[in-house]
């Protein structure tokens, strides 16, 4: 049997960085919605693991998809396997968190396709191992997100428009404008409160509640 699973992209309608964390993670709060473009995954039973890629940029084995499958076999024993093709259509290294989505897409397959049975609670538990945005990819299609990303509350549709994407011929790496990023240190609880009250959320009142921020440019001026 060969299953099918979209990986829907998705934006940051908001995007507040209310500081660094001890950790060295940044505290964040977002309203993100998915939008129609996505990555198609297919996966059907294999002796062992196998992942091929329509990008052979990143048909490694240090790809997102293949960290997923290999953190689910090894935390609940599951000796089956996998041959996972991925056809990617969303941009790398554009802020869609197309890696994210995939990883949540083989999560979603791999616990259908080996019958573990594990609840949507347990499945967000093991992608906020994997990363900070894989949560949101397992909750909905518009999600409230705070702390570093794995913090998730679904809402209704935070708006509906067409969305234009422009994608430069290069690519930020996440990590990196975090690393560029300065933001003041989150040194006790009262001041992750006070970062918090000085960046509210708009409220999900309506669809047409939350306009797109205009966030500063993370490429060198």
């Amino acid at each position: 049997m060969v299953m099918e699973v979209l990986a829907q992209a998705k934006i940051n309608l908001t995007l507040c960085v209310l500081g660094k964390r001890p950790d060295g993670f940044h505290e964040l709060e977002s309203v993100m919605q998915k939008l129609t473009l996505a990555d198609t995954l297919s996966c059907e039973e294999a002796p062992g693991l196998e992942f091929t890629c329509s990008d052979p940029l990143l048909s490694g084995n240090d790809n997102l998809v293949m960290n997923a499958a290999r953190l689910l076999r090894m935390r609940f024993g599951c000796p089956r396997g996998a041959k996972i093709h991925l056809e990617k259509r969303i941009p790398a290294q554009a802020g869609l968190g197309g890696g994210s989505s995939d990883a949540a897409a083989t999560l979603q397959a791999l616990n259908t396709l080996w019958e573990l049975h594990l609840t949507l609670n347990k499945l967000t538990e093991l992608a906020a191992e994997l990363g900070s945005d894989i949560p949101f990819f397992l909750n909905g299609s518009a999600a409230v997100v705070r702390g570093r990303g794995e913090r998730v509350k679904a809402v209704p549709h935070a708006t509906r428009c067409h969305v234009v994407l422009v994608k430069p011929p290069i690519g930020l790496s996440t990590a990196e404008v975090y690393a560029n990023l300065y933001a003041a240190p989150l040194t006790s609880e009262s001041s992750l409160k006070e970062a918090r009250r000085l960046n509210k959320l708009p409220r999900l009142r309506r669809s047409s509640s939350i306009k797109p921020e205009r966030l500063p440019s993370a490429f060198p001026m």
